[in-house]
């Protein structure tokens, strides 16, 4: 992928993630997470969704999920439109 390329993906969470993949967002190495939208059961979505950003070779050295970096702000649900 070119650097600053979107990627969305398909995730899961709690008992849905029998059914499909649990992405965390710590193995998207060389990518900047956007944005997380886990549904409820009353949305209708059985998905969770994840938008990521294609970082450079520059910034793919910086390891953000090591440490004791909270990952709080990247877990946070925002109501978003999906298309």
């Amino acid at each position: 992928m070119d650097p600053g390329a979107l990627l969305m993906l398909r995730s899961a969470r709690g008992l849905r993630s029998f059914l499909y993949v649990d992405v965390d967002p710590c193995d998207l190495k060389g990518f900047e997470v956007l944005e997380i939208y886990h549904p409820s059961m009353s949305d209708g979505f059985v998905n969770s969704v994840m938008v990521a950003r294609k970082l450079t070779d520059r910034l793919i050295k910086y390891e953000w999920c090591t440490g004791t970096r909270s990952l709080n702000s990247l877990k946070k649900t925002r109501q978003v439109m999906i298309p």
